[in-house]
Protein backbone atom coordinates (compact mmCIF):
# COMPACT_ATOMS: atom_id res chain seq x y z
CA UNK A 1 0.00 0.00 0.00
CA UNK A 2 2.77 2.44 0.95
CA UNK A 3 4.81 1.76 -2.19
CA UNK A 4 1.67 1.96 -4.33
CA UNK A 5 0.74 5.41 -2.99
CA UNK A 6 4.27 6.74 -3.48
CA UNK A 7 4.48 5.29 -7.01
CA UNK A 8 1.13 6.85 -7.97
CA UNK A 9 2.29 10.26 -6.73
CA UNK A 10 5.46 9.97 -8.78
CA UNK A 11 3.53 8.83 -11.87
CA UNK A 12 1.26 11.91 -11.73
CA UNK A 13 4.31 14.19 -11.48
CA UNK A 14 6.01 12.42 -14.40
CA UNK A 15 2.91 12.80 -16.58
CA UNK A 16 3.01 16.56 -16.04
CA UNK A 17 6.74 16.67 -16.70
CA UNK A 18 6.38 14.80 -20.02
CA UNK A 19 3.59 17.13 -21.13
CA UNK A 20 5.69 20.20 -20.33
CA UNK A 21 8.86 18.73 -21.88
CA UNK A 22 6.98 18.12 -25.14
CA UNK A 23 6.28 21.86 -25.35
CA UNK A 24 9.96 22.74 -24.76
CA UNK A 25 11.01 20.29 -27.49
CA UNK A 26 8.54 21.73 -30.01
CA UNK A 27 9.52 25.41 -29.70
CA UNK A 28 13.13 26.48 -30.15
CA UNK A 29 13.58 29.96 -31.62
CA UNK A 30 13.18 33.20 -29.69
CA UNK A 31 10.59 34.35 -32.23
CA UNK A 32 8.45 31.27 -31.58
CA UNK A 33 8.82 31.68 -27.82
CA UNK A 34 7.78 35.34 -27.89
CA UNK A 35 4.79 34.53 -30.12
CA UNK A 36 3.72 31.89 -27.61
CA UNK A 37 4.17 34.35 -24.71
CA UNK A 38 2.28 37.11 -26.52
CA UNK A 39 -0.71 34.83 -27.15
CA UNK A 40 -0.70 33.65 -23.53
CA UNK A 41 -0.39 37.21 -22.26
CA UNK A 42 -3.47 38.30 -24.18
CA UNK A 43 -5.48 35.42 -22.69
CA UNK A 44 -4.36 36.23 -19.13
CA UNK A 45 -4.84 39.97 -19.61
CA UNK A 46 -8.39 39.68 -21.02
CA UNK A 47 -9.41 37.45 -18.13
CA UNK A 48 -7.84 39.87 -15.64
CA UNK A 49 -9.42 43.15 -16.72
CA UNK A 50 -12.85 41.56 -17.27
CA UNK A 51 -13.06 39.62 -14.01
CA UNK A 52 -10.86 41.39 -11.44
CA UNK A 53 -11.81 44.95 -10.33
CA UNK A 54 -8.17 45.91 -9.67
CA UNK A 55 -7.14 45.23 -13.27
CA UNK A 56 -10.32 46.70 -14.74
CA UNK A 57 -9.54 49.99 -12.97
CA UNK A 58 -5.84 49.74 -13.85
CA UNK A 59 -6.72 49.35 -17.56
CA UNK A 60 -9.01 52.42 -17.46
CA UNK A 61 -6.64 54.59 -15.39
CA UNK A 62 -3.71 53.99 -17.76
CA UNK A 63 -5.75 53.76 -20.99
CA UNK A 64 -4.37 50.30 -21.79
CA UNK A 65 -5.46 48.27 -24.85
CA UNK A 66 -7.43 45.03 -24.66
CA UNK A 67 -4.62 43.10 -26.36
CA UNK A 68 -1.07 43.50 -27.65
CA UNK A 69 0.48 42.48 -30.97
CA UNK A 70 4.04 42.05 -29.66
CA UNK A 71 5.80 41.91 -26.29
CA UNK A 72 7.74 45.08 -27.09
CA UNK A 73 4.51 47.07 -26.62
CA UNK A 74 4.61 46.25 -22.89
CA UNK A 75 7.64 48.51 -22.41
CA UNK A 76 5.18 51.45 -22.49
CA UNK A 77 2.93 49.91 -19.84
CA UNK A 78 3.28 50.91 -16.16
CA UNK A 79 4.53 48.43 -13.58
CA UNK A 80 2.72 47.27 -10.45
CA UNK A 81 4.41 47.18 -7.04
CA UNK A 82 3.58 45.19 -3.95
CA UNK A 83 2.43 48.39 -2.23
CA UNK A 84 -0.30 48.89 -4.85
CA UNK A 85 -1.65 45.40 -4.11
CA UNK A 86 -1.45 46.03 -0.37
CA UNK A 87 -3.51 49.22 -0.65
CA UNK A 88 -6.11 47.66 -2.98
CA UNK A 89 -7.14 44.54 -1.05
CA UNK A 90 -10.85 45.28 -1.53
CA UNK A 91 -10.42 45.00 -5.32
CA UNK A 92 -8.35 41.81 -5.36
CA UNK A 93 -11.12 39.28 -5.89
CA UNK A 94 -12.92 37.75 -8.85
CA UNK A 95 -16.52 38.57 -9.70
CA UNK A 96 -18.61 35.87 -8.03
CA UNK A 97 -15.71 33.45 -7.51
CA UNK A 98 -14.09 32.63 -4.18
CA UNK A 99 -10.42 31.58 -3.95
CA UNK A 100 -9.45 28.04 -3.00
CA UNK A 101 -7.08 29.42 -0.39
CA UNK A 102 -4.66 32.21 0.37
CA UNK A 103 -0.91 32.67 0.13
CA UNK A 104 1.15 34.83 2.44
CA UNK A 105 4.59 36.02 1.44
CA UNK A 106 7.32 35.61 4.02
CA UNK A 107 7.72 39.35 4.29
CA UNK A 108 11.48 39.47 3.60
CA UNK A 109 11.02 43.17 2.79
CA UNK A 110 9.08 43.75 6.00
CA UNK A 111 5.87 44.06 3.96
CA UNK A 112 4.13 40.66 3.74
CA UNK A 113 1.38 40.28 1.15
CA UNK A 114 -1.72 38.05 1.37
CA UNK A 115 -3.73 37.17 -1.76
CA UNK A 116 -6.26 34.57 -2.87
CA UNK A 117 -5.11 31.59 -4.93
CA UNK A 118 -6.33 28.65 -6.93
CA UNK A 119 -4.49 25.35 -6.72
CA UNK A 120 -1.35 25.83 -8.86
CA UNK A 121 -0.70 22.73 -10.96
CA UNK A 122 1.90 24.53 -13.10
CA UNK A 123 4.69 24.91 -10.52
CA UNK A 124 5.28 21.19 -9.89
CA UNK A 125 6.44 20.33 -13.45
CA UNK A 126 8.74 23.37 -13.45
CA UNK A 127 10.37 22.26 -10.21
CA UNK A 128 11.00 18.74 -11.47
CA UNK A 129 12.14 19.80 -14.95
CA UNK A 130 14.66 22.08 -13.25
CA UNK A 131 15.87 19.28 -10.99
CA UNK A 132 15.94 16.70 -13.79
CA UNK A 133 18.84 18.58 -15.39
CA UNK A 134 20.88 17.52 -12.34
CA UNK A 135 19.73 13.90 -12.58
CA UNK A 136 17.10 14.21 -9.83
CA UNK A 137 13.89 12.20 -10.23
CA UNK A 138 10.63 12.55 -8.26
CA UNK A 139 10.71 10.39 -5.15
CA UNK A 140 14.47 10.38 -4.59
CA UNK A 141 15.41 10.69 -0.93
CA UNK A 142 15.68 14.37 -0.03
CA UNK A 143 16.81 15.99 3.21
CA UNK A 144 15.11 19.38 3.45
CA UNK A 145 16.07 22.33 5.69
CA UNK A 146 12.72 24.05 5.43
CA UNK A 147 10.08 26.09 7.19
CA UNK A 148 6.67 27.54 6.23
CA UNK A 149 5.51 27.38 9.82
CA UNK A 150 3.67 30.70 9.25
CA UNK A 151 1.27 28.96 6.83
CA UNK A 152 -0.02 26.39 9.31
CA UNK A 153 -2.47 28.64 11.16
CA UNK A 154 -3.63 27.93 14.69
CA UNK A 155 -5.49 25.33 16.73
CA UNK A 156 -7.07 22.36 14.95
CA UNK A 157 -6.34 23.74 11.47
CA UNK A 158 -2.66 23.96 12.38
CA UNK A 159 -2.59 20.30 13.42
CA UNK A 160 -4.33 19.29 10.17
CA UNK A 161 -1.89 21.35 8.09
CA UNK A 162 1.09 19.74 9.80
CA UNK A 163 -0.39 16.26 9.15
CA UNK A 164 -0.93 17.12 5.48
CA UNK A 165 2.64 18.36 5.21
CA UNK A 166 3.94 15.18 6.81
CA UNK A 167 1.92 13.10 4.32
CA UNK A 168 3.28 15.08 1.35
CA UNK A 169 6.82 14.67 2.63
CA UNK A 170 6.26 10.93 3.06
CA UNK A 171 4.84 10.55 -0.46
CA UNK A 172 7.83 12.44 -1.92
CA UNK A 173 10.36 10.50 0.20
CA UNK A 174 11.46 13.69 1.95
CA UNK A 175 12.76 14.33 5.48
CA UNK A 176 12.01 17.85 6.67
CA UNK A 177 14.20 19.48 9.32
CA UNK A 178 13.40 22.94 10.69
CA UNK A 179 15.32 25.82 9.16
CA UNK A 180 14.27 28.20 11.92
CA UNK A 181 17.04 27.28 14.36
CA UNK A 182 20.52 27.73 12.87
CA UNK A 183 22.39 27.33 16.14
CA UNK A 184 25.41 25.04 16.40
CA UNK A 185 23.41 22.51 18.42
CA UNK A 186 20.57 22.40 15.87
CA UNK A 187 22.83 22.14 12.81
CA UNK A 188 24.92 19.37 14.37
CA UNK A 189 21.69 17.51 15.18
CA UNK A 190 20.56 18.08 11.57
CA UNK A 191 23.86 16.53 10.40
CA UNK A 192 23.22 13.46 12.57
CA UNK A 193 19.68 13.08 11.20
CA UNK A 194 20.93 13.53 7.65
CA UNK A 195 23.57 10.83 8.10
CA UNK A 196 20.88 8.40 9.28
CA UNK A 197 18.51 9.32 6.46
CA UNK A 198 21.20 9.03 3.72
CA UNK A 199 19.57 11.36 1.17
CA UNK A 200 20.23 11.50 -2.56
CA UNK A 201 19.47 15.24 -2.53
CA UNK A 202 20.19 17.87 0.13
CA UNK A 203 18.21 21.11 -0.04
CA UNK A 204 16.79 24.11 1.76
CA UNK A 205 16.85 27.86 2.24
CA UNK A 206 20.13 29.36 1.07
CA UNK A 207 20.95 30.82 4.49
CA UNK A 208 20.17 27.51 6.21
CA UNK A 209 22.25 25.41 3.80
CA UNK A 210 25.19 27.78 4.20
CA UNK A 211 24.93 27.70 8.01
CA UNK A 212 24.69 23.88 8.01
CA UNK A 213 27.79 23.64 5.85
CA UNK A 214 29.89 26.12 7.85
CA UNK A 215 28.95 24.86 11.30
CA UNK A 216 29.51 21.19 10.54
CA UNK A 217 32.73 21.85 8.68
CA UNK A 218 34.09 23.78 11.68
CA UNK A 219 32.95 20.94 13.98
CA UNK A 220 34.75 18.38 11.82
CA UNK A 221 31.53 16.75 10.58
CA UNK A 222 31.96 15.58 6.99
CA UNK A 223 29.26 13.81 4.96
CA UNK A 224 29.94 10.06 4.84
CA UNK A 225 27.98 9.60 1.62
CA UNK A 226 27.70 11.63 -1.57
CA UNK A 227 24.55 13.33 -2.82
CA UNK A 228 23.65 13.98 -6.45
CA UNK A 229 23.19 17.68 -5.90
CA UNK A 230 22.57 20.39 -3.30
CA UNK A 231 19.35 22.31 -3.89
CA UNK A 232 19.13 25.93 -2.67
CA UNK A 233 16.31 28.46 -2.77
CA UNK A 234 14.83 31.57 -1.07
CA UNK A 235 17.91 33.73 -1.21
CA UNK A 236 20.95 34.45 -3.32
CA UNK A 237 24.39 32.89 -2.94
CA UNK A 238 27.49 34.48 -4.44
CA UNK A 239 30.04 32.48 -6.41
CA UNK A 240 32.29 31.90 -3.37
CA UNK A 241 29.38 30.66 -1.24
CA UNK A 242 28.22 28.29 -3.97
CA UNK A 243 31.76 26.92 -4.27
CA UNK A 244 32.00 26.54 -0.49
CA UNK A 245 28.79 24.49 -0.33
CA UNK A 246 29.64 22.43 -3.40
CA UNK A 247 33.08 21.50 -2.03
CA UNK A 248 31.66 20.52 1.37
CA UNK A 249 29.10 18.14 -0.15
CA UNK A 250 31.29 17.14 -3.12
CA UNK A 251 28.31 17.80 -5.38
CA UNK A 252 27.03 20.47 -7.78
CA UNK A 253 24.65 23.11 -6.45
CA UNK A 254 21.27 23.76 -8.05
CA UNK A 255 19.72 27.20 -7.46
CA UNK A 256 15.99 27.80 -7.67
CA UNK A 257 14.61 31.28 -8.42
CA UNK A 258 11.06 31.97 -7.34
CA UNK A 259 8.84 33.65 -4.77
CA UNK A 260 5.56 33.08 -2.97
CA UNK A 261 3.77 35.65 -5.12
CA UNK A 262 5.28 34.64 -8.48
CA UNK A 263 5.96 30.89 -7.96
CA UNK A 264 8.96 29.15 -9.59
CA UNK A 265 10.46 31.23 -12.40
CA UNK A 266 13.85 29.68 -13.20
CA UNK A 267 16.45 27.06 -12.29
CA UNK A 268 20.18 27.04 -12.84
CA UNK A 269 21.58 24.53 -15.33
CA UNK A 270 24.63 22.38 -14.49
CA UNK A 271 26.58 23.30 -17.63
CA UNK A 272 26.93 27.00 -16.76
CA UNK A 273 25.44 27.52 -13.30
CA UNK A 274 23.23 30.24 -14.81
CA UNK A 275 19.45 30.43 -14.59
CA UNK A 276 17.14 29.27 -17.37
CA UNK A 277 13.67 30.82 -17.27
CA UNK A 278 10.48 28.76 -17.54
CA UNK A 279 9.24 30.91 -20.41
CA UNK A 280 5.89 29.12 -20.83
CA UNK A 281 4.73 29.98 -17.30
CA UNK A 282 6.49 33.32 -16.81
CA UNK A 283 7.30 36.35 -18.91
CA UNK A 284 10.30 38.12 -17.39
CA UNK A 285 11.13 41.60 -18.67
CA UNK A 286 13.86 44.02 -17.63
CA UNK A 287 13.60 47.69 -16.75
CA UNK A 288 16.71 49.76 -15.98
CA UNK A 289 16.54 52.10 -13.01
CA UNK A 290 18.39 55.38 -12.53
CA UNK A 291 21.54 53.52 -11.47
CA UNK A 292 21.55 51.24 -14.50
CA UNK A 293 20.40 48.22 -12.48
CA UNK A 294 17.98 45.85 -14.23
CA UNK A 295 14.77 45.25 -12.28
CA UNK A 296 12.80 42.07 -12.93
CA UNK A 297 9.24 42.75 -14.11
CA UNK A 298 7.19 39.54 -13.95
CA UNK A 299 4.00 38.47 -15.70
CA UNK A 300 2.62 35.04 -14.88
CA UNK A 301 1.34 33.26 -17.98
CA UNK A 302 -0.74 30.65 -16.14
CA UNK A 303 -4.29 30.82 -14.89
CA UNK A 304 -4.19 32.38 -11.41
CA UNK A 305 -6.92 33.64 -9.10
CA UNK A 306 -5.12 36.99 -9.10
CA UNK A 307 -2.55 37.03 -11.93
CA UNK A 308 0.66 39.00 -11.62
CA UNK A 309 0.91 41.36 -14.61
CA UNK A 310 3.88 43.71 -15.09
CA UNK A 311 4.74 43.12 -11.42
CA UNK A 312 7.98 44.55 -10.06
CA UNK A 313 9.12 41.70 -7.85
CA UNK A 314 11.94 43.85 -6.45
CA UNK A 315 14.91 41.81 -7.67
CA UNK A 316 17.95 43.03 -9.58
CA UNK A 317 19.18 40.72 -12.34
CA UNK A 318 22.57 40.38 -13.96
CA UNK A 319 22.21 39.44 -17.62
CA UNK A 320 24.57 38.36 -20.34
CA UNK A 321 25.46 41.09 -22.82
CA UNK A 322 22.83 41.12 -25.56
CA UNK A 323 20.09 39.36 -23.57
CA UNK A 324 16.74 40.82 -24.60
CA UNK A 325 14.88 42.87 -21.97
CA UNK A 326 11.65 42.23 -23.90
CA UNK A 327 11.65 38.57 -22.83
CA UNK A 328 14.46 37.37 -20.58
CA UNK A 329 15.26 33.70 -21.18
CA UNK A 330 18.60 33.34 -19.36
CA UNK A 331 19.88 35.05 -16.19
CA UNK A 332 23.55 35.18 -15.22
CA UNK A 333 22.73 35.80 -11.56
CA UNK A 334 20.13 37.25 -9.22
CA UNK A 335 22.06 40.13 -7.66
CA UNK A 336 19.66 40.79 -4.83
CA UNK A 337 16.62 42.90 -4.06
CA UNK A 338 16.13 46.59 -4.59
CA UNK A 339 15.14 46.67 -0.91
CA UNK A 340 18.70 45.49 -0.11
CA UNK A 341 20.03 48.83 -1.37
CA UNK A 342 20.50 51.46 1.33
CA UNK A 343 20.54 55.10 0.24
CA UNK A 344 22.27 57.54 2.57
CA UNK A 345 21.39 61.19 3.29
CA UNK A 346 24.75 62.24 1.79
CA UNK A 347 23.73 60.78 -1.57
CA UNK A 348 25.75 57.59 -1.24
CA UNK A 349 24.20 54.16 -1.78
CA UNK A 350 25.30 50.54 -1.45
CA UNK A 351 23.89 47.02 -1.73
CA UNK A 352 24.02 45.08 1.53
CA UNK A 353 25.25 41.91 -0.16
CA UNK A 354 28.68 43.40 0.53
CA UNK A 355 28.47 42.61 4.24
CA UNK A 356 28.93 38.90 3.54
CA UNK A 357 32.15 39.66 1.67
CA UNK A 358 33.41 41.81 4.54
CA UNK A 359 32.74 39.09 7.13
CA UNK A 360 33.76 35.95 5.23
CA UNK A 361 37.47 36.15 6.15
CA UNK A 362 36.57 35.50 9.80
CA UNK A 363 36.32 31.65 9.69
CA UNK A 364 33.83 31.24 12.53
CA UNK A 365 31.24 33.69 11.13
CA UNK A 366 28.10 31.80 10.05
CA UNK A 367 25.76 34.56 8.87
CA UNK A 368 25.29 38.32 8.86
CA UNK A 369 22.60 40.96 8.56
CA UNK A 370 22.32 44.76 8.23
CA UNK A 371 20.13 46.71 10.67
CA UNK A 372 19.35 50.19 9.31
CA UNK A 373 17.95 52.83 11.66
CA UNK A 374 17.88 56.16 9.83
CA UNK A 375 21.48 56.88 8.83
CA UNK A 376 22.86 54.66 11.63
CA UNK A 377 23.91 51.19 10.50
CA UNK A 378 24.65 48.01 12.43
CA UNK A 379 26.15 44.83 11.02
CA UNK A 380 25.01 41.86 13.08
CA UNK A 381 27.02 38.66 12.79
CA UNK A 382 26.46 35.18 14.20
CA UNK A 383 29.59 33.13 14.85
CA UNK A 384 30.54 29.76 16.30
CA UNK A 385 32.58 31.29 19.10
CA UNK A 386 33.17 34.61 20.82
CA UNK A 387 34.72 37.06 18.36
CA UNK A 388 37.59 39.29 19.41
CA UNK A 389 37.30 43.05 19.24
CA UNK A 390 39.90 42.90 16.51
CA UNK A 391 37.62 40.63 14.43
CA UNK A 392 34.72 43.08 14.67
CA UNK A 393 37.01 46.01 13.85
CA UNK A 394 38.34 44.16 10.82
CA UNK A 395 34.81 43.69 9.44
CA UNK A 396 34.09 47.37 10.07
CA UNK A 397 37.31 48.52 8.39
CA UNK A 398 36.66 46.36 5.34
CA UNK A 399 33.12 47.70 5.05
CA UNK A 400 34.17 51.36 5.30
CA UNK A 401 36.92 50.76 2.74
CA UNK A 402 34.46 49.19 0.30
CA UNK A 403 31.71 51.77 0.94
CA UNK A 404 33.51 55.10 1.11
CA UNK A 405 30.26 57.05 1.61
CA UNK A 406 29.85 55.47 5.08
CA UNK A 407 31.92 56.92 7.92
CA UNK A 408 33.19 54.84 10.83
CA UNK A 409 30.89 56.83 13.11
CA UNK A 410 27.84 55.63 11.18
CA UNK A 411 28.57 51.92 11.33
CA UNK A 412 28.72 49.49 14.23
CA UNK A 413 29.51 45.77 14.14
CA UNK A 414 28.01 43.52 16.79
CA UNK A 415 28.01 39.82 17.48
CA UNK A 416 24.52 38.47 18.26
CA UNK A 417 23.08 35.08 19.12
CA UNK A 418 20.38 35.17 16.46
CA UNK A 419 19.43 37.25 13.42
CA UNK A 420 16.01 38.76 12.77
CA UNK A 421 13.69 36.46 10.79
CA UNK A 422 10.60 36.83 8.63
CA UNK A 423 7.35 35.00 9.51
CA UNK A 424 8.52 32.25 7.10
CA UNK A 425 11.72 31.75 9.06
CA UNK A 426 13.92 33.31 6.37
CA UNK A 427 16.71 35.71 7.26
CA UNK A 428 16.38 39.02 5.40
CA UNK A 429 19.62 40.72 4.44
CA UNK A 430 18.34 44.11 5.62
CA UNK A 431 16.09 45.02 8.53
CA UNK A 432 14.86 48.62 8.54
CA UNK A 433 13.70 50.19 11.78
Amino acid sequence: MCNWAISLTQAVIWARILQRSALYRSIFSREEIETFQCDRFNQIWEDAYKNIPFYGKWKTDHDLPGAIRSLSELSKWPVITKKEFQTSTGMLSRHGVKPAGQFLTGGSTGEPLAMGVWKDVEASPSIWIGKAAYGIRPGERTFHLWGHRHLYGYGVSRSLSICKQWLRDWLLNRFRYSAYDLSQKAMVDAFRRCELFKPVVFGGYSAAVLAYCRINRECGNKPSHEVKTVFSTAGTLNADERKEISEYFRAPICMEYGSADCAIMAYTVPETGKYRVFWDTHLLQGVKDENGEISNIVTRLTSCYIPMIRYNIGDYLELNFGESLTSILDIDSVKGRSSDVIRLPNGGAFCCTIIGDCAKQIPSVISSQMIATGDHLQIHVVALNKLLRADLDLIKTRFCTAVSSVSKEQIEVRQVDELVRTPAGKIPLVVRK
